[in-house]
């Protein structure tokens, strides 16, 4: 899928993309889909939502500060939605 290397805001998905694939291929994953389980099989989009969701909630709850208290991450983001 073609994607721009830098996002208007900033982001750098190349750079990104291109570590995770690195260390993926550390751990001899050479084949299959880059968001892969460990079967090799493509994650689904809602797997890949609630791994983000709960990453973004520990975020929250053990470094405050960083998400605001009022933030709902359940609630107001989701991997259809725009992150910004």
């Amino acid at each position: 899928m073609p994607l721009a290397a830098v996002t208007k805001s900033g982001i750098k998905i190349k750079e990104w993309v291109s570590r995770y694939a690195t260390i993926r291929e550390a751990k001899g994953h050479l084949r299959g889909p880059l968001f892969g389980n460990r079967l090799g099989h493509m994650l689904s989009a809602k797997e890949v939502e609630r791994a983000l969701m709960e990453r973004l909630q520990n975020v929250k709850d053990t470094q405050p500060g960083r998400i605001p208290r009022d933030v709902g991450i359940f609630e107001d983001f989701g991997i259809s939605r725009s992150f910004r």
